[in-house]
């Protein structure tokens, strides 16, 4: 008797230890994330290394990645691993990112999103694949089982200055 109530609490404590952290995770991923988005923005400002402009790109879905690049050759594009400055994968993890419109909660058709950042000038310009768009969320979203809602959460840039704006 007294090894079943212990298996009941030991159950119980389990169970409300996943409810704290799994929100401490999604939180962790996601200004992980938006750092990156900040990292590439300050190397655009600063100018640390001789680039023309600075990016972030996201894969989207199950195996989502994302990597912040120095864009030295000008073509907005992260085509050679020597652009690479950071770089965040979240296959294996519990995580995944996502895009929807901004008007919509509806996902967008994207399997990557570009944030651009000119050097020069400070432009910044945000890409569906390789479609520039303006109404586009970026976020974490937690992997769950079919019909249960995810955990999720969100940001756009702001047009002007590119910083991240949380929902």
């Amino acid at each position: 008797m007294v090894v079943f109530i212990m298996l009941i609490l030991a159950g119980l404590a389990f169970s409300s230890t996943r409810t704290v952290v799994q929100p401490l995770q999604l939180n962790n991923a996601f200004s992980r994330i938006i750092l990156m988005v900040e990292n590439a923005r300050n190397l655009a400002r600063t100018g640390k290394e001789n680039a023309p402009a600075y990016g972030f790109l996201a894969t989207i879905g199950e195996n989502s990645t994302a990597t912040v690049y120095a864009d030295r050759n000008g073509d907005s594009l992260f085509t050679e691993l020597s652009e690479k400055v950071e770089d965040y994968p979240l296959a294996g993890t519990n995580y995944e990112l996502f895009s929807t419109d901004i008007a919509a909660p509806s996902p967008l058709a994207c399997t990557s999103v570009r944030v651009l950042f000119k050097k020069s000038t400070g432009d910044v310009t945000m890409f569906c694949n390789d479609q520039a768009s303006t109404h586009m969320r970026i976020g974490v979203s937690e992997r769950t089982v079919p019909g249960q809602t995810p955990a999720q959460k969100r940001f756009t840039l702001h047009q002007g200055s590119g910083i991240p704006q949380i929902e």
